[in-house]
Parts: structure tokens; sequence; C-alpha cells
């Protein structure tokens, strides 16, 4: 298991974001890094590391387009080794 991996089942991740595309209550992280995001607002971001670590430390930023507020996942007190293992994570899962 990798410390990103860890760091996600750790923090509960994985209640809410698959790793292997299924529908959940967070967007899948399976092919996410890289990928064009449709955002609420009717904009798009690129998944990117900036992007990444924008979500999970205000994971309200940028709401992906079809999941509703309410069920928007809390801020998670993660430390910087913690939030760059867990990109590191994502990146891996194509």
């Amino acid at each position: 298991m990798t410390s990103g991996e860890a760091a996600a089942q750790r923090h509960g991740c994985f209640a809410c974001h698959s790793v292997d595309g299924s529908i959940s209550w967070g967007p899948t992280w399976k092919g996410l890094y890289g990928k064009e995001v449709s955002l609420g607002d009717g904009s798009q971001v690129r998944a990117d590391d900036a992007y990444l670590r924008e979500s999970i430390r205000e994971p309200n930023a940028q709401l992906v387009a079809g999941y509703h507020p309410a069920s928007m996942m809390p801020r998670l007190p993660v430390s910087d080794q913690e939030l760059e293992a867990l990109i590191a994570y994502i990146k891996t899962l194509r």
C-alpha cells in the first residue's frame, strides 16, 4: 500500500471516491488526473496538481457538475506530506 493510499484510507476518502470508475458519492479517482472536469457553474478545469490540492483542502471551491453541495466532502486535516502522497496516488489510477 502506498503512503497516498494509506492516507486516503486513514481519512475515509474511499467512503465516497472509487478507484475503479464506479459511481459513488464523490467523483471517481480512476482516470481523474489530467482529465478535463466539468464544474457545476458550467466551466471546466483540468484535474492537475493545483486542482487536486485545492479540491482536497477547499472541497467546496469548485464543485464538480452533477454532485450536490450537501454531499460535498468535509475539509480534511491533511498534512502537506499527506496531500502530496494523495495526489501522487491519484496520478497512478489510470
